[in-house]
């Protein structure tokens, strides 16, 4: 039996370093309208478990994109990203648009209404953000 890696995530050599992918502003509507039915109510319980789902693959692909060599979640594990490691990296993680900056506001201002998974996951966003972007 052949042992078959997954593919990477993202390939940056194809990604142009100086634009926003065209679709992180369709990802955000996603993210917008989904946050916005589940603080709504709920008619159905499977609904809204889909809704989180989707919105938890939706922060996941956003924290691949803006912290591409995943700084964040290797500094969480204990491990120390060096200076001189950094300095190594290719590839830059893609621009922020700055719609995201009022995504986040709703967010965390509605934070109690959005299940903790979902917290968590931007918690980790904007870490992976802060990190990707250093």
């Amino acid at each position: 039996m052949f042992y078959i890696p997954p593919p990477p995530l993202r390939n940056p050599e194809n990604i142009q370093a100086d634009k926003t992918p065209g679709f992180i502003p369709e990802v955000l509507k996603l993210l917008r309208i989904c946050s916005s039915k589940l603080r709504g109510p709920r008619e159905d319980a499977r609904g809204g478990m889909q809704l989180e789902s989707a919105m938890l693959h939706a922060l996941h692909l956003c924290e691949c994109l803006f912290d591409p060599y995943q700084t964040w979640r290797r500094q969480l594990s204990g491990e120390v990203v060096s200076a001189k490691e950094k300095s190594k990296y290719k590839f830059s993680p893609a621009s922020l648009p700055p719609e995201f900056s009022d995504f986040f506001q709703e967010s965390f201002q509605a934070g109690g209404q959005l299940p903790e998974t979902l917290q968590l996951r931007l918690i980790h966003l904007f870490g992976a953000i802060l990190s990707g972007s250093k």
